[in-house]
């Protein structure tokens, strides 16, 4: 009751200079608040659509950087086609077979793309081995250890090898 008493009877205190104010502004008042309200879900719609455009953008980068690579690739001469490690498995081991080696391992590590072979044979046989290896386009050497062994005048041969 205190506060109507001293709207009424008091005009230059707060509450009745606040209420003349919104009564004699009301228009603008109204503006503000209606200008406050709408700012912030104004602003995010601005925000999100400047993220959509600079995503999209930078997805168009990357693909033109990915054509641009495969092109410089293509001029490269270089497969960028998968090579099925089953079938370079079957011809290392029909390259082994059919030179009578003794094949001691085969492991393969898929997360770094690398063959260790282990086999067992005479030297000049292997020699011709590590040619025919040589002759196919999707292996390339990391490492070639010959270990001499006391029997039959066999080597142990320790190839680490890594698919393009």
């Amino acid at each position: 009751m205190k506060i109507l008493q001293d709207y009424y009877l008091k005009p230059n205190s707060y509450p009745y200079l606040i209420i003349e104010f919104l009564f004699r502004y009301k228009w603008s008042v109204s503006l503000c608040i209606i200008a406050l309200i709408l700012s912030y879900p104004s602003y995010q719609l601005v925000h999100t659509i400047l993220d959509k455009n600079h995503v999209i953008l930078e997805n168009k980068t990357l693909i033109q950087k990915n054509i641009r690579l495969t092109n410089k690739l293509k001029k490269l001469n270089i497969n960028t086609q998968k090579i099925e490690p089953l079938l370079i498995h079957k011809n290392i081991k029909a390259l082994l077979i059919k030179n009578h080696a003794n094949i001691e391992e085969i492991l393969w590590h898929k997360e770094s793309n690398n063959i260790d072979l282990i086999f067992n044979q005479k030297f000049s046989v292997i020699t011709e081995i590590i040619q025919q290896i040589n002759h196919n386009k999707n292996l390339y050497f990391n490492q070639i250890r010959l270990i001499k062994m006391n029997k039959d005048q066999r080597v142990s041969c320790v190839l680490n090898l890594t698919i393009l």
